[in-house]
């Protein structure tokens, strides 16, 4: 069971609307370590494994969030740049469109 605010929400409820929306789960070292916490807490690996493995199975795109901090830092930093357009990094910019 996933909490969505203040609502749980079933793995298999996520699945169904993530696959009858084509749409994927963003795993970052954060989220991940998020739903592994409890294992380095002493809670028996086995009891959390269920979780990873459903997580696993769903449609899902990996974001290397770890240099996100420092692109956005050097995109400002070049923005001062004399004749330099502000131009950011590729994982900031969204489709027209779309909700950030």
């Amino acid at each position: 069971m996933l909490w969505r605010r203040e609502c749980p929400v079933s793995l298999a409820v996520l699945e169904g609307y993530l696959t009858g929306g084509n749409h994927q789960i963003v795993l970052t070292f954060t989220n991940v370590r998020e739903f592994a916490g409890p294992i380095g807490a002493g809670v028996i690996f086995l009891t959390v494994r269920p979780f990873l493995q459903a997580l696993e199975r769903m449609p899902h795109t990996c974001l290397k969030e770890v240099t996100i901090v420092a692109e956005e830092i050097q995109a400002a930093v070049d923005a001062f740049k004399p004749s330099r357009e502000l131009s950011p990094p590729h994982h900031l910019m969204w489709p027209v469109g779309t909700a950030r």
